[in-house]
């Protein structure tokens, strides 16, 4: 039998506090059904994403000052025969940090302190870190910095 679990002093909180759990733009929430790992190093520097099938560079890029750099790092990269690596969109990248918050990594090591180039709605690209924000759950809330490194991601 299947119960739903509601964490009673965030909800509190959000009752409580003025403003309430609205929506932030640059805020995002991570749900995950299961309890299995939702990423498995699959060797030669690569982790791969359940049920997605995304492909993720263990390792990250020196830090870059530009987005252009940052893209053509991305796409330059060849890493285990594979050569049409890209920049993460924000979504892809936040729920790659979920997943390590919520201990779903599996095998897969990832060195995650730092900020990290991800591509924007609209082709716009962004340097940013997620913020923990445990106000209304487990949310994050994306704190754009002026550079950061490149974590690649395929297909």
């Amino acid at each position: 039998m299947k119960t739903n679990f509601v964490p009673v002093i965030p909800v509190l909180l959000c009752l409580l506090l003025p403003g309430g759990c609205r929506h932030v733009e640059n805020q995002m929430r991570f749900t995950a059904e299961g309890r299995g790992a939702i990423l498995a190093d699959i060797g030669n520097g690569i982790c791969m994403e359940s049920g997605s099938g995304l492909m993720w560079q263990q390792g990250r890029s020196r830090k870059f000052r530009s987005a252009e750099e940052a893209r053509q790092w991305a796409e330059n990269l060849e890493l285990a025969g594979y050569d049409d690596w890209r920049l993460p969109t924000r979504g892809e990248y936040y729920r790659l940090h979920a997943v390590f918050k919520l201990n779903r990594n599996g095998n897969c090591t990832m060195e995650k302190k730092g900020s990290y180039w991800s591509e924007l709605p609209g082709g716009e690209t962004s340097a940013g870190t997620w913020i923990p924000d445990y106000k209304c759950g487990i949310t994050f809330d994306y704190e754009r910095k002026r550079s950061g490194h490149v974590r690649a991601v395929r297909p």
